[in-house]
């Protein structure tokens, strides 16, 4: 690990980009209503939350996901390439997480995917983004 490797701009860029994918991913347009329906959660509910407190605790949670990639992103021989099995293997790694919680908490299977492939998916753009600008 060579911490002048880290670009602390890469890695808010990073949380950014995983930030606006997950608004993408769980918008009504891609897998938001299975989501909800998934989550036991109504509209209701989520007019009622407190965005403020869930985007800030999501974005700071993101800002350590991406510092921990490029903590393991942190040597001399890191490409673009490297970012992107990094955060494939990252982010298989939460999935699986995911799914033995969520087995255990007797979820569906549709449920594991939607969460599961976003963390996957976000692992994979903030690997990408670390590789292309250390």
């Amino acid at each position: 690990m060579e911490l002048q490797y880290i670009n602390g701009l890469a890695v808010v860029g990073a949380a950014v980009c995983s930030f606006v994918i997950g608004s993408i991913w769980y918008s009504k347009i891609m897998f938001g209503t299975p989501w909800m329906m998934l989550a036991g959660l109504n509209e209701q509910q989520i007019k009622a939350t407190n965005f403020g407190k869930l985007f800030g605790f999501s974005f700071i949670f993101q800002l350590i996901l991406a510092s921990f990639l490029s903590i393991a992103l942190s040597t001399d021989a890191i490409v673009t390439t490297t970012g992107f099995y990094t955060g494939l293997i990252a982010g298989l790694m939460i999935f699986c997480g995911i799914a033995v919680a969520y087995l255990f908490a007797q979820k569906k299977w549709t449920l594991i995917f939607i969460d599961g492939g976003y963390q996957v998916l976000a692992l994979i753009v903030m690997g990408v983004i670390i590789g292309f600008f250390r």
